[in-house]
């Protein structure tokens, strides 16, 4: 039996659209969610129109979600210090910057 091999595959990076509507899907979700209301400011007491709303919301984001959701999980994982809890550089990489900045000379 062969040994299973690797196969290195790239992911789309999100575009800034791909930002921008994900953004707005969870703010939209959010808004129904905690105050109760539309992007408008109108009071959704109605199930089927907060279905409506959010269904009609989704079909703009449709799967970009995932390109913004996997693309930045996979910036932590790769360039992240796994032990911080805010988004600082991996030690290494951190090392890394520092060394090259320090050869760079300042305008």
């Amino acid at each position: 039996m062969s040994e299973p091999q690797t196969i290195a595959l790239k992911m789309a990076k999100p575009t800034d659209a791909d930002n921008d509507a994900m953004l707005a899907f969870m703010q939209l979700v959010e808004t129904l969610c905690m105050d109760g209301e539309d992007a408008d400011g109108n009071y959704v007491d109605d199930a089927e129109r907060f279905q409506s709303l959010v269904e009609a919301a989704y079909r703009t984001v449709n799967a970009r979600w995932t390109r913004v959701l996997y693309a930045g999980m996979t910036a932590i994982s790769n360039a992240c210090d796994p032990n911080a809890d805010v988004l600082e550089w991996k030690p290494e990489i951190a090392v890394a910057l520092e060394a090259r900045a320090a050869k760079e000379p300042t305008p």
